[in-house]
């Protein structure tokens, strides 16, 4: 019986130990938004912060940015995208609160230029 609660004890040391154990190698870089729609529902996410928005229109608000958006405003966001995410980061907390005040309570009333402007402006 001494040797089953030994083998017991044992074996459930190592898997509490393999629990606890970050075997997966190092850990792997942060990554940035990597697509547009995730640019964007990020973007609204923010404006949503500073108004009166509710979650469905903050749901919204990706959809109809996308159909104001024209080629040469694509091609800039897609160069966000090859941003590093500590770069992305700042420029969002900058467009934060750049954007606020812009477009009047609703993210739904946001222009293509309410998403424009702030991010052209953000380091």
């Amino acid at each position: 019986m001494t040797i089953l609660k030994a083998i017991l004890g044992v074996t459930a040391a190592i898997l509490l130990s393999a629990a606890c154990n970050d075997s997966d190698g190092p850990a792997k870089p942060a990554r940035g938004i990597t697509t547009i729609d995730d640019l964007l529902v990020r973007a609204c996410e923010l404006a949503g912060d500073c108004g009166t928005s509710t979650d469905a229109q903050i749901a919204q608000c990706p959809a109809n940015l996308l159909l104001e958006l024209d080629a040469g405003d694509l091609a800039e966001l897609d160069g966000f995208l090859a941003l590093s995410k500590s770069t992305q980061d700042s420029i969002l907390a900058c467009f934060a609160d750049a954007v606020c005040g812009r477009f009047g309570g609703s993210v739904l009333n946001m222009s293509d230029s309410d998403l424009m402007d702030p991010l052209r402006g953000c380091p």
